[in-house]
């Protein structure tokens, strides 16, 4: 679980007011037997005012766990970005708009039998409800480029096997690192006041083999 939630915003080059934020509020790491059944977690979703919630689940799925969807008290969240790696290693990211906070009941249901589950959560205020961009890959080091609007947030993040650690070099800043039985979920995010055209999001593992990693952008609403 983290220490403390993360806020990311700025003022300025959108127009006074008018930059979006994020702010990293939870995230967990679960393990357990290799089954269909659902993984629940309770985490903090932030503030309780109407703002967009996004949600980063990861698993290691080997025999074939891909794919998944994810609710958020119930209410079923859209996909918006996936990405899978070796051993068929995967994250995907999930956005709601709502308008509940706190300590909120999300459910991930993977399609097939998963024994590990990463959850990461953020809060995005003032965004527009369409991505700008978006960046995946099952290389280590995660590497690649995104594009973020004057104003926009970028939110990354990735499931890595084999790994106890990693590093965020480039573009983005960690917000989490839940290590669990050598699997490891991670999370990371920023707000922009300037545009960023081709900017580079690095992550490196101190893994050796499977990986899913991707990248999201989002401009001011």
């Amino acid at each position: 679980m983290p220490i403390g939630a993360t806020f990311r915003g700025m003022m300025g080059a959108a127009g006074a007011g008018s930059a979006a934020t994020v702010n990293y509020t939870d995230s967990e790491y679960q393990q357990r037997g290799r089954t269909t059944s659902p993984f629940t977690h309770s985490l903090n979703i932030g503030t309780a005012t109407s703002r967009k919630v996004v949600v980063l689940v990861g698993t290691s799925g080997g025999a074939g766990a891909t794919g998944a969807t994810v609710k958020l008290d119930g209410e079923a969240m859209a996909l918006i970005h996936s990405s899978v790696g070796g051993d068929l290693n995967e994250c995907r990211l999930f956005q709601l708009n709502t308008t509940k906070g706190g300590t909120q009941t999300i459910v991930v249901q993977w399609a097939s039998a998963a024994g590990h589950c990463s959850a990461g959560v953020w809060e995005v205020h003032g965004a527009a409800d369409a991505v700008n961009d978006t960046l995946a890959t099952g290389s280590d080091p995660f590497t690649g480029t995104i594009d973020v609007p004057a104003g926009g947030v970028c939110i990354a993040g990735g499931f890595f096997s084999n790994a106890q650690s990693v590093i965020w070099s480039a573009g983005v800043t960690e917000d989490y690192d839940d290590f669990g039985g050598q699997l490891l979920g991670t999370g990371a995010s920023d707000a922009f006041a300037t545009i960023q055209t081709g900017m580079t999001i690095t992550c490196t593992s101190n893994g050796s083999n499977n990986r899913a990693a991707l990248a999201v952008s989002w401009g001011p609403a």
